[in-house]
């Protein structure tokens, strides 16, 4: 799992994040970096992959920074966390305009992908008086390149 490359770019859409907002504070060097980490690919990665991917692009900081970055970025809705089935939680881009994402987590090599679908309301029946404030699908089975 930890042997995958964190170079998979394509052309999903990513969130244009202001340098500054009043509420929220800056954008830190170290937040920026795991933005651009994060936009660079499909994949949702660990801490320890975005710091090696950091490592690899020349970038260092201690991991209580990347801890803080990585939760201001959710806190902030720049960033998705999901915990896939080993219960380690995995960071992923916020997409522009995409309001709905799954993820799809392969049983062989243990990576997480981000599957986009089209904006459409997911409509669940709910108890009365329960109100759903997020979703979150996972798929799990053999991703393709483990399919052969």
């Amino acid at each position: 799992m930890d042997q995958q490359t964190v170079s998979q770019a394509d052309t999903h859409a990513t969130i244009d994040v202001p340098a500054s907002t009043p509420s929220t504070g800056r954008i830190t060097p170290a937040r920026q970096a795991v933005i651009e980490i994060l936009n660079g690919t499909r994949l949702a990665l660990t801490h320890h992959e975005i710091e090696r991917q950091a490592r690899a692009n020349g970038i260092r900081f201690d991991r209580v920074t990347l801890y803080r970055a990585l939760d201001w970025l959710v806190a902030n809705g720049i960033a998705h966390k999901v915990a896939a089935e080993d219960r380690v939680w995995r960071f992923n881009s916020a997409r522009a305009n995409q309001r709905y994402h799954a993820h799809f987590h392969c049983k062989e090599c243990g990576t997480v992908h981000c599957v986009d679908f089209p904006n459409q309301e997911i409509s669940i029946p709910l108890p009365a008086d329960f109100k759903a404030e997020r979703t979150e699908i996972m798929l799990r089975g053999t991703c393709a390149s483990c399919a052969g």
